[in-house]
């Protein structure tokens, strides 16, 4: 019986003064490293580019959206927030800028290290300046947009009326029932929004009017209109939705701007929340 014995074979070239192995694709100067893998010199092999590079000799990120092994991965997230190697970076509920700056250092760090292994002199050096521009962009989003999870900006109502009733001009709407009170801004004892701290804010209300009386409405900021509605003597929902912008301890409130108006009650309601 002949037994056939079969051995691995690799195939290896010099290039300049060194011998070049793994995966190669014949360049103009003979065998040099195949797009999509490195020289590692420790080894005196090509290999296959970490995660996120791609390129002549791996010099190169995924570009937005891609992300991952051979870029192939796509982020559904905003470009600051896309790691061309991780993906979508999430951060955990309560993260403080100081937290966000510190794991952006580090995934900073991590890459200088992975390129100082890849490239050298030029290249490492447009490398260096492309991270330092991508922290920069993260920390201007993370100065934009505050303290993620922390609910900083988490204020928000809905109050409803009780009862239908009348109301003469200049007199408060009742809003007696809450259906969501985040940040408890709002209060059913005088029936007014009361800002926790400065910001831009958002409010809408609406009348249930009846046939038989005008539903005229105004918005009011710190006892002057903001804003009013006029409504004919209809069956119908009558209000308006505005933006403003408020100091802390700033009050707002819905009040009657014709001599009678009637309310219906639980259609008839008052809505707010901050939004910066």
């Amino acid at each position: 019986m002949m037994i056939h014995l079969i051995l691995p074979i690799v195939c290896f070239t010099p290039v300049g003064s060194r011998l070049l192995t793994g995966r190669t694709c014949r360049g103009s100067n003979g065998l040099v490293c195949c797009a999509g893998s490195w020289f590692n010199e420790a080894s005196n092999n090509c290999e296959e580019c970490p995660t996120g590079y791609f390129g002549f000799n791996c010099s190169k990120q995924c570009l937005y959206p891609s992300y991952g092994n051979d870029c192939q991965n796509d982020c559904t997230c905003e470009i600051q927030l896309c790691h061309h190697s991780h993906g979508c970076i999430k951060f955990k509920l309560g993260c403080t800028m100081k937290q966000i700056f510190s794991f952006m250092l580090l995934m900073f760090v991590l890459c200088v290290c992975t390129q100082n292994s890849l490239v050298s002199g030029k290249s490492l050096l447009t490398n260096l300046m492309k991270q330092a521009e991508t922290l920069q962009h993260g920390l201007d989003l993370a100065s934009k947009v505050g303290d993620i999870g922390s609910h900083r900006n988490d204020v928000a109502f809905t109050a409803v009326t009780s009862s239908s009733t009348t109301y003469s001009s200049g007199s408060t709407i009742q809003f007696r029932s809450l259906k969501i009170n985040r940040g408890n801004a709002f209060s059913t004892s005088n029936y007014r929004f009361t800002a926790p701290s400065t910001g831009l804010y958002v409010f809408s209300w609406s009348i249930a009017t009846h046939s038989s009386y005008y539903g005229n409405s105004a918005l009011m900021k710190d006892g002057s209109i903001y804003h009013q509605t006029q409504c004919q003597k209809t069956f119908e929902q009558c209000g308006s939705t505005v933006t403003m912008w408020l100091n802390k301890n700033s009050q707002v409130w819905v009040t009657s701007r014709y001599s009678s108006i009637y309310a219906y009650a639980t259609y008839t309601t008052f809505s707010g929340w901050k939004i910066h």
